[in-house]
């Protein structure tokens, strides 16, 4: 796992916990490299009933995952900061920087898919 060492984790208004940097971060710059627990998706009725349902994501057709270091803990936003590289052969995400992020700010992604819109979140927007 490769991280900038100036994130931290703290409260996000209205979110919990979120990911927020110390340092500025310049568009397309690589905030996080995280490597996955894969779980099979046979096994999400299971993972559903438990806290782990607020930080999995469909990984592909047969699984689900758990990001390590901080993957699992960024906020979602309709107008996110960054974004999600899926690198399927590494079974690893990368963070990018899809805009200048200044210090202080909190790090966010789209969780719903460009490519299915209408998916739609499993919480209530803030």
């Amino acid at each position: 796992m490769k991280a900038l060492p100036h994130l931290y984790i703290t409260e996000s208004e209205g979110k919990g916990r979120g990911v927020f940097t110390a340092l500025e971060i310049p568009k397309e710059g690589i905030i996080e490299i995280c490597p996955l627990i894969l779980i099979p998706a046979a096994q999400s009725a299971w993972i559903d009933q438990t806290e782990l349902y607020n930080y999995y994501f469909i990984w592909d057709n047969d699984h689900l995952a758990i990001a390590l270091g901080y993957g699992s803990l960024y906020n979602h936003s309709h107008a996110p900061n960054a974004r999600v590289i899926y690198d399927f052969e590494t079974e690893e995400i990368q963070i990018e920087a899809i805009l200048d992020i200044e210090a202080g700010s909190e790090i966010t992604i789209n969780y719903l898919d460009d490519d299915e819109p209408l998916h739609g979140l499993w919480f209530e927007e803030k």
